[in-house]
């Protein structure tokens, strides 16, 4: 309870959370500690930093348990999407943060100072010296992309100053830290303590991906600890590129089609220009896919193929209407749909698409596979909005967290269906089948 058994992490913290409050971001401690944290705090001169103090002792709820998560936002006034915790465990911080739908940077890993997590919500900490950085590699570029991600979400969702900054690593036993640094002298404690040399080249040796494995297997064991064998009730699918994906190459169709009407470019100038198209702003509207998408796509194809032909278009519209315009990623898909509603797993198509999805999915004969469908054109909000994710929940009668989405676009289905407080698996990198998925949700698939 005195001042002299506790220390800083970070020395520089004060100057930080001024800067982050003087910004409009709200504040508060989340700890698994007793009744002593509040005068604790007061003691250390750092109770005035904090709008809210969620203590386990008080909310009767111990992290990795959601709800203390969820009554610290109540308690600041924010959504949980708008939130991100820091924290120094893996299992009781971060998992628990996104379990309850908040964002989660682990400390000493993501973020090594408050002013590195000031930096990374957007707000500047004047006159504090630059933070020494490694080379992350993808992990570095990833986190760039999320933070553009958050940035570049429409107005309905919050800014990034309007997000709330959980620290619950503020403080750390000085007995504690002394001890940590013998361990890490000795080689032992966590295991990549140690330079960031050292870890590269364990890295390098394929020691990250056993890690990454490890980390995983950890994730899999903490669900089952709180939710039981069947780790979570719901399971989320995108459509296009997770479900299904066209039979043929888009651009092969739209020569092979177009050229009865005068399209003359080669399949690799429609492909390029496809693309360039398709990533452009469309300027019709918020939303790409509104009602049938037929505004949408018909600037699609004529930017493509420079045929404006209105025939044209309609062919290739009602091809991809057409069973022969799709097929299955996973040819084993319906067995294992089968198995996962059999044991009382939700299921459900989450897809950017237009009112075409529902009966394309029965003419692909894969309808009856799900409990709800959640398209961009019903809803009027694309992924990654959180709205489509949450409208699927509700479909679905479930808590986000008890869902877990898989997708192949990291942007769109990954950090999407996050923000939403759902788990969430990249496709063709988190798993590779639907049964794998299945088994990683607790559920076995006869052969």
């Amino acid at each position: 309870m005195t001042e002299k058994a506790w220390k800083l992490c970070d020395p520089d913290a004060e100057n930080v959370f001024k800067a982050l409050r003087k910004a409009g971001v709200k504040t508060a401690v989340v700890s698994n500690f007793d009744t002593r944290l509040r005068p604790l705090l007061h003691v250390l001169k750092c109770d005035h930093w904090f709008d809210a103090v969620a203590v386990s002792a008080e909310v009767a709820a111990e992290k990795p348990n959601p709800t203390i998560f969820l009554k610290a936002c109540e308690s600041l006034g924010v959504k949980p999407e708008e939130a991100v915790h820091v924290g120094d465990d893996r299992r009781n911080d971060i998992w628990g943060a996104r379990d309850a739908g908040c964002d989660a940077w682990l400390w000493g890993s993501d973020v090594h100072s408050f002013k590195e997590v000031a930096e990374r919500i957007g707000v500047e900490v004047a006159n504090l010296p630059g933070i020494l950085s490694c080379d992350r590699g993808r992990h570095r570029e990833r986190e760039r992309a999320f933070h553009h991600h958050r940035r570049s979400q429409p107005a309905s969702s919050p800014t990034v100053i309007e997000m709330a900054a959980a620290a619950a690593a503020t403080l750390r036993s000085a007995t504690a830290a002394a001890a940590a640094a013998a361990r890490a002298r000795k080689g032992g404690g966590l295991r990549w303590l140690g330079t960031a040399a050292e870890a590269e080249a364990e890295r390098e040796g394929g020691a990250g991906a056993r890690w990454e494995l490890s980390a995983a297997r950890e994730y899999y064991d903490y669900r089952k600890s709180v939710y039981g064998d069947v780790t979570h009730r719901a399971l989320l699918v995108d459509a296009v590129g997770t479900l299904v994906v066209p039979a043929q190459p888009t651009a092969k169709v739209y020569k092979s089609i177009g050229e009865k009407y005068g399209v003359k470019y080669s399949e690799d100038e429609i492909l390029a220009r496809y693309r360039r198209a398709y990533e452009q702003p469309w300027g019709g509207s918020r939303l790409r896919y509104v009602d049938d998408g037929r505004p949408f796509w018909q600037h699609i194809v004529t930017s493509s193929t420079g045929c404006s032909d209105l025939q044209y278009f309609e062919e290739l519209y009602q091809y991809y209407m057409t069973e022969k315009a799709w097929k299955l990623c996973d040819p084993d898909a319906e067995n294992v749909f089968k198995a996962l509603r059999k044991a009382g797993v939700k299921t459900a198509v989450v897809s950017n698409f237009d009112t075409r999805l529902r009966p394309l999915l029965h003419v692909l004969k894969c309808d009856h596979w799900f409990d709800a469908v959640a398209v961009s054109a019903e809803v009027a909000a694309e992924k990654p909005n959180p709205t489509i994710f949450l409208k699927a929940c509700e479909s679905l009668g479930v808590k986000p967290e008890e869902a877990v989405h898989v997708g192949d676009d990291r942007r769109n289905d990954i950090w999407g269906a996050r923000d939403a407080g759902c788990d969430a698996w990249l496709w063709g990198s988190d798993v590779h089948s639907f049964k794998e998925v299945a088994e990683r949700i607790g559920v076995e698939v006869a052969k």
